[in-house]
């Protein structure tokens, strides 16, 4: 998914919740990010503090993919 999409921070969000609260990485998975979601899915979200991270830099990390990849 990673290419020129832009990504939404509601569906990155919405993807974070469905996967046990971002513990899953499904959210990091749909940013085009699958190292660490893999990593996330492994290990938890890293025992949750990946996770509670990701909570509060959510915003941010779509932010900084836009504009990256325009």
């Amino acid at each position: 998914m990673a290419g020129g999409m832009r990504f939404s921070t509601k569906r990155a969000y919405m993807w974070w919740l469905i996967g046990f609260f971002g513990c899953l990485g499904f959210h990091r998975f749909y940013m085009g990010k699958s190292a660490t979601g893999f990593l996330w899915l492994c290990t938890g979200g890293l025992l949750g503090f990946g996770a509670i991270y990701d909570l509060c830099t959510l915003p941010f990390q779509v932010r900084g993919h836009n504009v990256r990849h325009g």
